[in-house]
């Protein structure tokens, strides 16, 4: 098995491939990531067979299946149709498995590069967050052939508690848009009534619980909460312009759809405020800071 990107959301995911006793293949863009990855899956027991490789060609070499989890288009893009990339090093037969989010046509393009390597293409992007993808149950929202999901299924149940087959290729990719869609609106929306309720003179805490107690509580209330009460305070656990990066994806697939999607556009600009205001790197929680008037520029 190969896997490529130990970020936020692929560390955890890895560590549940490697726990279920499959033998792995590991590359990240920075090297000390990946040493501190198998340091890590060593010191959980188990015997796990780790081997960190230098581009994602060497780790596709000898995969059945090769996972990645990446940035953006451009990344996800470099690590499949790269020089040194998946496409170069995967065998005939073998199954590629892109769980960014990406857009659609970054989707169908890489699938065109895998299939003339006589590999396939899955696109399934995780729904989840970090804790979900710790606790091994996340949502797989796969698109690609039918053949090609069951092949890549193994690979994926380590870390799921659900793998959809919603389609055909991209259609993976363009459910999780659709579905990240659903998640930045909330984290605005929570932002927006948190800013309303302090600007009324209510204590940060007391309304957080009011939300969090509301018919509209959910578990997104409890994981986020730190992140809203104390922007600023703990690592990002999705930074600010990856989510402004989901809600540009979304609005160019509404285009290519001919649709008109306001609330998306809305908080696609919000975050792009907060972004301008220096809060890019924070949480997306964060662009409550920016909703309060903070400014983080010299």
């Amino acid at each position: 098995m190969g896997f490529i990107g130990l970020g936020n959301m692929g560390w955890p995911m890895a560590a549940h491939v490697a726990a279920a006793g499959l033998p792995l293949r590991v590359h990240n863009r920075t090297r000390s990531k990946a040493e501190a990855f198998v340091e890590h899956v060593g010191d959980a027991g188990g015997g796990a067979d780790v081997q960190i490789c230098e581009t994602p060609a060497e780790v596709a070499a000898g995969c059945d299946a090769v996972l990645s989890i990446v940035s953006d288009d451009a990344a996800a893009t470099e690590v499949f149709t790269g020089p040194d990339g998946v496409a170069a090093g995967i065998a005939p037969g073998a199954v590629g498995v892109e769980m960014s989010t990406i857009s659609p046509g970054c989707v169908r393009h890489l699938a065109g590069v895998m299939e003339s390597a006589g590999a396939a293409l899955v696109d399934a992007p995780a729904g989840g967050s970090v804790s979900t993808a710790e606790a091994g149950v996340l949502l797989m929202i796969a698109g690609g052939d039918a053949a090609a999901v069951e092949q890549a299924r193994p690979a994926l149940e380590p870390f799921s508690g659900r793998i959809a087959h919603v389609g055909g290729q991209g259609s993976g990719a363009a459910m999780k848009l659709a579905l990240n869609t659903l998640v930045h609106g909330l984290v605005n929306s929570v932002a927006e009534g948190l800013v309303l309720a302090e600007g009324a003179g209510i204590d940060r805490q007391v309304a957080y619980d009011v939300f969090a107690s509301s018919p509209l509580g959910s578990p997104f209330f409890q994981y986020r909460r730190d992140w809203y009460e104390r922007p600023g305070e703990q690592p990002a656990i999705f930074r600010l312009d990856l989510a402004i990066k989901d809600l540009r994806l979304a609005l160019d697939l509404a285009a290519d759809v001919r649709l008109d999607l306001p609330q998306i556009a809305s908080n696609h600009r919000s975050l792009q405020a907060a972004s301008a205001a220096g809060f890019g790197d924070y949480d997306v929680a964060g662009v409550a800071e920016s909703l309060r008037g903070k400014d983080r520029n010299p």
